[in-house]
């Protein structure tokens, strides 16, 4: 989701730039705050389409500057181990992901119980 609908125009401009298509979804189409990009996934697409899919995103993000949560109300970084957060957690470390480690788990996360 991108909750800020005057980037949308840029976003699509800079994703296809990078040769990806996508498309964007915005007021009135959606709600004010719902605005979206679709990427459409298919079986022929290998793991390498994907992490450069997901690099481009980022590429753009930092470059629109769309991020806007540190992603504390997301989930673990790794799995609860004995009943404490994963090593060198301290609770008040935003879960989120790099860019580099989404690439290196590949499809391991998914397999991975929620809880």
């Amino acid at each position: 989701m991108l909750y800020h609908p005057a980037k949308m125009p840029a976003f699509s401009r800079e994703i296809l730039r990078r040769k990806i298509s996508v498309v964007v979804v915005t007021y009135p189409a959606t709600p004010l705050e719902l605005s979206r990009a679709r990427l459409c996934v298919s079986a022929a697409h290998t793991k390498d389409d994907l992490d450069r899919v997901v690099k481009a995103c980022e590429e753009v993000r930092e470059a629109l500057r769309l991020k806007f949560s540190s992603g504390m109300a997301g989930g673990l970084r790794e799995p609860k181990t004995s009943g404490s957060m994963a090593a060198g957690r301290n609770g008040n470390e935003a879960p989120r992901w790099t860019l580099t480690e989404v690439i290196e788990r590949g499809t391991k996360d998914a397999k991975l119980t929620l809880y």
